[in-house]
């Protein structure tokens, strides 16, 4: 809701947060092939109702919401403001690499609203075979200079090297890339972060248990960029 203060005096300009939520019931109606009249049927409304929500010459309560979305099958937030969208730009394949989706491949999928902030980033599995193939996992990558969480030890975390590895490591990368017929690139990788029992860490393939690649044993914390636990898997489908 917009208010000018004139002189003592209380303008209202408009009702913004109605204005949007009747566009957003509006438009969920089309997304969902469904009229009106069929909505107020299975809300056992009268038609009239519902009219005024969609025409907002009627506000929409939380509880009205809430019937309103187990219905059209969405989150009750939907109808008062529009869904998350996010950019998926990163897959992961099953041995723990992640790579870069051409740009004519991305792809905009739906983020559940508690999930999302600006530094969520998405990345998809690509793992045919696994449990998790198409699934999207959930990052909270800091846009500060600290990016290795305090809990990541024995989680599935989004890892990169720091640049003190990776210029102490680079013949051994182009060793490793060539044995496995890669180019010697210093790819972001999808791991769990083990302790080996020796005050030193380990990466290994969360699907056999087994290391990533022949650098990812005998780590310490300054080995890391990036080293950020996953907080959220899912389906978008299923959304």
């Amino acid at each position: 809701m917009t208010i000018n203060i004139i002189k003592h005096k209380l303008e209202l300009v408009e009702n913004e947060h109605q204005e949007k939520t009747m566009a957003h019931l509006s438009k969920l109606l089309k997304d969902k092939d469904m009229s009106q009249v069929e909505l107020a049927k299975q809300l056992k409304r009268d038609k009239t109702t519902v009219n005024r929500w969609v025409k907002n010459s009627r506000d929409l309560a939380w509880d009205n919401a809430v019937e309103i979305s187990k219905v059209l099958k969405c989150h009750p937030i939907e109808l008062y403001q529009p869904s998350v969208k996010l950019l998926v730009e990163r897959k992961s394949a099953w041995n723990g690499y992640m790579v870069d989706i051409p740009k004519a491949e991305q792809l905009k999928i739906n983020v559940p609203f508690e999930w999302y902030n600006d530094e969520v980033q998405a990345v998809m599995m690509d793992a045919p075979g696994t449990p998790t193939d198409g699934e999207i996992w959930l990052f909270d990558i800091p846009k500060t200079t600290k990016k290795i969480h305090k809990n990541c030890v024995g989680q599935v975390c989004y890892i990169t090297a720091s640049k003190e590895f990776k210029k102490n490591n680079h013949e051994k990368l182009k060793m490793i890339a060539k044995k496995m017929n890669m180019k010697p690139t210093w790819h972001p990788l999808c791991g769990m972060i083990a302790p080996m029992g020796n005050g030193k860490l380990k990466v290994i393939n969360s699907h056999n248990q087994e290391l990533i690649n022949g650098m990812c044993e005998n780590l310490t914390y300054e080995d890391f960029e990036i080293a950020i636990p996953v907080k959220a898997k899912y389906n978008p489908i299923l959304l």
